[in-house]
């Protein structure tokens, strides 16, 4: 193993705030406090870095996934503004695809995620915005709305559940 790790590199911050700065720091309480709670801060994510990488990979995959199924949904509506979704869809798509979580740099994966994300959150105003329209273009488009839907629902579900599980080890509640 590599010595030091990032576990290793965070405590030696954490002491040197709680053992060196905090002291110093004798006359301002306020900023002993800072020190402290950027103390406890490192120690959440020493708790959270062995598995970080799990996490980022569940969540790429999935936000790739999702994307990928709403893509291919914007490609069946016949609405245009439904359909002009598609393309950001697309570009977000193959860029997560291009990001392998085994073979990439994490900012690279972590930069992809931002974009497959902001591709999600367009289609989700999309949809909302033509829901407040009247109906759609075609029943196919409301079936596919309906599908839609349930697909970026069904991703937001699993998002919150995991995000719950990346902190549940912290002591932190929701």
């Amino acid at each position: 193993m590599m010595r030091p790790d990032p576990s290793d590199l965070l405590a030696g911050v954490q002491s040197l705030l709680t053992q060196d700065l905090v002291p110093a720091l004798g006359d301002t309480p306020y900023l002993q406090e800072q020190a402290t709670m950027a103390s406890l801060l490192l120690e959440q994510v020493k708790q959270i870095w062995p598995r970080l990488h799990l996490s980022i990979a569940a969540e790429h995959d999935d936000l790739r996934a999702t994307v990928e199924r709403l893509r291919d949904e914007a490609r069946e509506c016949e609405d245009p503004r439904l359909r002009a979704s598609v393309e950001p869809l697309a570009a977000a798509a193959e860029r997560g695809a291009a990001a392998n979580v085994a073979t990439h740099a994490l900012t690279e994966v972590l930069e992809a995620d931002r974009a497959l994300r902001a591709a999600l959150v367009l289609w989700i105003r999309a949809l909302r915005d033509f829901g407040s329209q009247p109906s759609p273009a075609s029943p196919a488009d409301g079936e596919q709305l309906s599908r839609a839907r349930g697909v970026a629902d069904a991703y937001l579900v699993r998002f919150a559940a995991r995000q719950r599980e990346l902190v549940s080890g912290l002591g932190l509640g929701w």
